[in-house]
């Protein structure tokens, strides 16, 4: 089934993010780890890990903010649409992957980066800066 997104005005980061996630979740049949059914009944906190996980295991080598840019979401994406929704075109796709970043937490990018440390990478791109060195902890781990 294909749905066409029509966004209303004056809409937060989170909620056109987690919007998009829901748009993903009903338009899509997802296995293994990255199974949506009932996703439903989930949380606010379990959509945004699961859109964590989806673009942490299918975008391998790109940041959040390049794999935003590739609509894997349905997120307003046009910049006279941005505007009109309050947002600065210039940081919105950064703003929406950090606010992913954001609701997942810090433990849980952890945590995936200990479990499948092969796909690691920053997230908010190389320039963020953490407050834990976790591709030193990685190193440790795996010497």
């Amino acid at each position: 089934m294909t749905l066409k997104y029509i966004p209303p005005t004056n809409q937060s980061i989170y909620q056109l993010v987690l919007e998009g996630i829901e748009f993903e979740l009903e338009d899509g049949e997802y296995y293994n780890g990255l199974d949506n059914s009932g996703w439903e009944s989930w949380t606010d906190q379990e959509k945004f890990k699961w859109c964590y996980r989806l673009w942490y295991s299918t975008a391998v080598g790109k940041d959040m903010e390049s794999w935003l840019r590739g609509l894997p979401l349905g997120m307003p994406y046009m910049n006279d649409e941005i505007e009109k929704l309050g947002h600065n075109p210039e940081t919105y796709w950064l703003d929406c992957a950090t606010e992913i970043v954001n609701q997942v937490g810090d433990q849980y990018v952890f945590l995936k980066a200990c479990q499948y440390p092969e796909l690691w990478r920053e997230p908010l791109g190389k320039n963020y800066v953490r407050n834990i060195d976790i591709d030193h902890v990685l190193k440790e781990l795996t010497a």
